[in-house]
């Protein structure tokens, strides 16, 4: 009876499992994968958002967008008028008067505003019926002006005969538009130049408007 005995030993042998082979020395084991955590999904989509914001505030640079966050108002040395800036303003010569330019950083658009002193002719021509006509040098003095600095060809229309009388300017050039307006003023004897230009200007825009309300003659310095 040993004989069966030891069969039946060799058969439970035979159904042992092979032991594991333990890794050989220095090799790496296989980690199991990390768990992303919510924390580092919210890091994640904050870091998409300021990328989209960065690369859409890049190709919108001087593209003339951002002028409404720019304006400053801004009051002449003399403290004779008052106007709409985009940051502070450079002095220049301006025929036999001044003008002062301003710069948007981000948009790139201009303002400005200056003036030119009437001589007694000029009060004179003010008060003729064709006063347009003979006071046109006025108004081409800022139309050269703007064709100079942006190209283009100006055209101009008269918005108001009288005193003052105010001529406006309008051209297109190839980053944009400008525009201008000339107000012949017989009581303060001066010719005020004040306007805006930049890429994606709309003529009838909020921006153009707040350059025209902004305007203001608050003093008497021209006399």
């Amino acid at each position: 009876m040993a004989a069966p005995a030891a069969t039946a030993a060799t058969a439970t042998s035979g159904d042992t499992a092979a032991p594991e082979i333990p890794p050989l020395s220095g090799m790496p084991v296989a980690a199991s994968p990390s768990r992303i955590t919510p924390l580092q999904v919210t890091i994640g989509m904050v870091a998409m958002f300021v990328l989209a914001v960065l690369t859409l505030a890049a190709l919108r640079y001087q593209r003339g967008y951002g002028i409404a966050a720019e304006w400053r108002e801004w009051t002449a040395p003399d403290g004779s008028v008052h106007a709409a800036m985009l940051g502070p303003p450079r002095e220049q010569p301006f025929g036999n008067g001044l003008l002062w330019l301003s710069r948007g950083w981000y948009s790139g658009a201009e303002a400005w505003a200056g003036w030119q002193p009437l001589s007694d002719n000029h009060l004179a021509a003010l008060s003729a019926q064709d006063a347009r006509q003979r006071l046109d040098s006025l108004v081409r003095i800022e139309a050269d002006r703007l064709e100079q600095r942006y190209g283009g060809t100006a055209r101009t229309a008269t918005l108001q005969f009288g005193d003052p009388l105010i001529v406006e300017i309008k051209l297109e050039y190839e980053r944009g538009r400008a525009v201008s307006r000339v107000q012949i003023d017989g009581r303060h004897r001066r010719a005020y130049y004040f306007g805006l230009a930049g890429p994606r200007l709309d003529w009838d825009g909020l921006e153009v408007q707040h350059v025209w309300h902004t305007f203001q003659v608050v003093g008497d310095a021209g006399h």
